[in-house]
């Protein structure tokens, strides 16, 4: 049986932690998760054989070029919100630069789905108006497209993400639906319209796990349940 290296970075979040749980099951996988502070790790890896934690961080990327040579898929979930450019834009053009061109199948990078207007197309205002994270995400999906590796990328545009219990990380929504518990009853008389769409972590790993195994028609995917209203959220 052939082993897949896959190289994820951001494995201390929320997405990063389900993903190793999720792809650690594949006896063909071995992991090598990129993680730069240990004490935000939650899992307990003696329990699989096939996870490698390196210590390590975007900005010093170049020194995992080892890893990335022999890398079979590349997971790249970590983000800097403060949208500095040496964190989420040229740590993922080096990486991709190291990458074996006849090794490496497939890329998976995360954006976020707040660079997307109706029909899920770019919004060109995200790039100008956007936070200092959300225009770092446009350059990046804008910088990865000229890419000698374009072909193998494929983008995912997260929704709102909802995560967290005593042996996972709080995303920030789901933080603040933890809290929420006594407020609640008071939160159904506040009427505000607006929707959004939303997706549990555990979800994302899971899709992702499909898409390492299956060919994809095509390469940008919107992660998120159907269009929920606020009112409906706060019933449910």
């Amino acid at each position: 049986m052939k082993v897949r290296n896959i190289f994820i970075t951001g494995v201390t979040g929320a997405v990063g932690h389900y993903l190793i749980e999720e792809l650690a099951r594949d006896e063909r996988n071995h992991i090598y998760g990129l993680l730069r502070d240990p004490s935000k790790f939650k899992i307990d890896v003696s329990q699989y054989s096939n996870v490698t934690l390196v210590l390590g961080n975007l900005e010093d990327i170049h020194e995992q070029s080892d890893i990335l040579q022999k890398t079979d898929f590349l997971i790249h979930v970590a983000t800097n919100w403060c949208g500095h450019v040496d964190a989420n834009i040229i740590p993922v053009r080096e990486m991709l630069s190291l990458l074996a061109l006849k090794r490496i199948q497939k890329i998976i990078l995360f954006s976020t789905a707040s660079i997307l207007g109706r029909g899920n197309i770019l919004l060109p205002e995200a790039r100008t108006q956007g936070t200092a994270y959300v225009q770092s995400k446009y350059e990046c999906y804008l910088d990865a497209q000229s890419s000698s590796l374009h072909d193998k990328i494929i983008h995912v545009f997260p929704t709102v993400i909802i995560s967290g219990d005593e042996h996972h990380p709080f995303t920030h929504i789901g933080e603040g639906l933890s809290r929420m518990r006594h407020q609640i009853r008071w939160l159904k008389y506040f009427y505000i319209d607006l929707g959004f769409h939303f997706i549990h972590t555990q979800d994302i790993a899971r899709i992702v796990a499909h898409m390492l195994d299956h060919e994809m028609p095509e390469h940008d995917y919107v992660l998120g349940n159907d269009y929920v209203l606020y009112k409906d959220f706060i019933r449910d």
